[in-house]
């Protein structure tokens, strides 16, 4: 009798051994994929190839491709994998807005010195360069294994709601600054190439110039250096004085007063981590400005 219940159990130990030398086995091919992947693309780090969701699943796994995975490393390991990480992600921030916003920061500081501005302006042009920078911001976070998500932008049902407490705190905010000093309320210069006949092309450039500025220079600048320095006072900073800057075209004092705009925004970005309420206040008041130019 004893013998018969030993070999029921022995057997039972011995199917749940072979479903965890299967499950092992299934693991082991994962992962080779895995090291294929990373051999191509010539990753040297674990961390920096796969999405944070997924990395739970490599924890007791060691690849020999010199490929770094969390489960297993060292203080040493994982101290060196957080500094490459953010190497990868100072350059990646650097290249971005080296190519996407430093362009319009020389431009506007060429016109605030005095330079003249185009009175036909190309609105064509102006959405493919805004297209094509989202683009490589997409592309640059999907090669790091993230997302627009990862940045903030993902629509809830309570963002319309949000952005309607935004807008109502940056009218409040507007008020107390113009009563202050009424000299906010100063005309914008250079913008004469806003007052023309509204165009497919234009409408199309008034939509996405809200994404293109608060996707790249608040919800992915701000996500990065708060990685980087963990400072959330020099990340909103930062923000607001890169914004400012490539506002400077239509003068000082108005690009003060949109610069306190931006620093709102970049408040409550960073208290929140949402960015679409911030893109729906920005698309609002582009368009009531646009609409205020064509009645002067």
């Amino acid at each position: 009798m004893v013998s018969r219940v030993e070999a029921e159990i022995d057997g039972q130990q011995g199917g749940d051994h072979d479903k965890d030398r299967d499950q092992s086995r299934r693991r082991f091919c994962l992962v080779q994929l895995l090291a294929l992947f990373c051999r191509v693309l010539q990753i040297k780090h674990l961390s920096c190839a796969v999405p944070f969701r997924w990395r739970g699943l490599f924890k007791s796994e060691t690849l020999r491709c010199g490929i770094i995975l969390p489960g297993n490393q060292n203080p040493q390991q994982r101290s060196l994998s957080v500094k490459t990480e953010a190497k990868i992600r100072l350059l990646s921030l650097v290249g971005i807005l080296f190519i996407t916003i430093f362009p319009l920061i020389v431009n506007s500081i060429y016109l605030f010195a005095g330079g003249k501005s185009s009175s036909h302006p190309n609105f064509i042009y102006s959405l493919l360069w805004e297209a094509l920078s989202l683009s490589l911001l997409y592309f640059v976070l999907h090669k790091q294994g993230r997302s627009l998500k990862d940045i903030g932008f993902e629509f809830r049902k309570t963002d319309i709601f949000h952005g309607l407490l935004l807008y109502l705190a940056l009218y409040f905010v507007v008020i107390i600054a113009v009563t202050i000093s009424p000299s906010f309320l100063q005309a914008p210069q250079n913008v004469d190439f806003l007052r023309t006949k509204m165009t497919v092309s234009y409408l199309a450039f008034i939509v996405i110039n809200p994404f293109f500025e608060e996707l790249i220079v608040r919800a992915y600048t701000m996500t990065e250096l708060n990685f980087l320095i963990k400072k959330e006072e020099l990340t909103v900073l930062a923000s607001t004085i890169i914004q400012t800057s490539y506002h400077l075209y239509q003068g000082l004092i108005p690009a003060l007063y949109t610069g306190i705009i931006f620093f709102i925004f970049s408040i409550y970005f960073a208290k929140t981590r949402k960015i679409v309420p911030v893109i729906l206040v920005h698309l609002l008041m582009d368009l009531t400005a646009i609409s205020q130019l064509g009645k002067s």
